[in-house]
């Protein structure tokens, strides 16, 4: 799709390749070992078979702004969704989560007191950073909302412990 192509090499000229990388939360089985993760992750998403979902985004109450939302089946690769929702702990794992700031600065909840899980999906969300189209995310696993949206049972939790 050439609004993918196109919003991909915008955020590798604009942002660069770091910004595709994903430190934490939800992950493709070896993308960390690559030597450039961030251009590994840009040829896997330019690869995907993208449909757009952003009218479903809306309906689920998880649009941000102008964002336009993107989803794709995951193929070939292990992806694992490393995230929950804050309605899904229970007592015990709620006194887990803790408070960080995110890797691109933003505050975020984390827990270790889940396993990721695996995903067949993977998601991409675009908007617009000063007048061109980038990635602003993308993720293995279900729509969620932005974790800037505040605290409810549909805030995603971020799940820092290794899988078994």
């Amino acid at each position: 799709m050439k609004f993918i192509e196109n919003a991909l090499k915008n955020t590798i000229d604009h942002l660069g390749a770091k910004h595709l990388e994903r430190p934490v939360g939800s992950f493709i089985t070896g993308f960390k070992d690559q030597d450039n993760e961030g251009l590994h992750a840009a040829l896997f998403l330019e690869g995907c078979d993208w449909q757009e979902v952003t009218p479903q985004a809306v309906e689920l109450g998880v649009a941000f702004g102008d964002c336009r939302y993107f989803c794709a089946p995951v193929v070939s690769e292990e992806a694992y969704e490393a995230v929950a929702l804050l309605g899904e702990l229970d007592e015990e794992q709620l006194e887990t989560v803790r408070v960080v700031k995110g890797y691109h600065g933003e505050m975020e909840l984390t827990t270790s007191a889940m396993y990721p899980k695996e995903t067949k999906v993977v998601h991409l969300i675009t908007g617009t950073h000063e007048g061109n189209i980038v990635a602003f995310t993308w993720y293995p696993g279900r729509l969620t909302q932005p974790a800037a949206t505040g605290l409810n049972d549909n805030t995603p939790v971020k799940l820092t412990r290794e899988r078994q």
